[in-house]
C-alpha cells in the first residue's frame, strides 16, 4: 500500500449508540450508550446529563423535550 493511503472500513464494523441534547444555543452532552436500553436506564441518562444540562443553559420552563422514538434504541 503507498505510504500515503489510509486503510478504512466501509461496513460491518460495528456501531456506537450516542445519546446526545441540543438547543438554540448549541450541542449538550453525548453519552455513549451499551447496548440497547431499558425504560429505566433512559429515565437514568435522562437524569444524569438532560436535566443538568438544561439547568446548565438557564432554560428555565422555556423548552420541549423531543425523541426520535426509535424502537430499535430500546429492549
Amino acid at each position: 500500500m503507498p505510504k500515503c493511503t489510509v486503510p478504512t472500513i466501509k461496513h460491518g464494523c460495528g456501531s456506537v449508540m450516542v445519546w446526545a441534547a441540543f438547543n438554540r444555543n448549541g450541542p449538550g452532552p453525548l453519552h455513549i450508550v451499551e447496548g440497547l436500553i431499558d425504560s429505566t436506564s433512559y429515565i437514568r441518562i435522562l437524569e444524569d446529563n438532560l436535566l443538568p444540562y438544561a439547568r446548565s443553559q438557564r432554560l428555565g420552563r422555556d423548552w420541549i423535550f423531543q425523541q426520535e422514538n426509535d424502537p430499535k434504541t430500546f429492549k
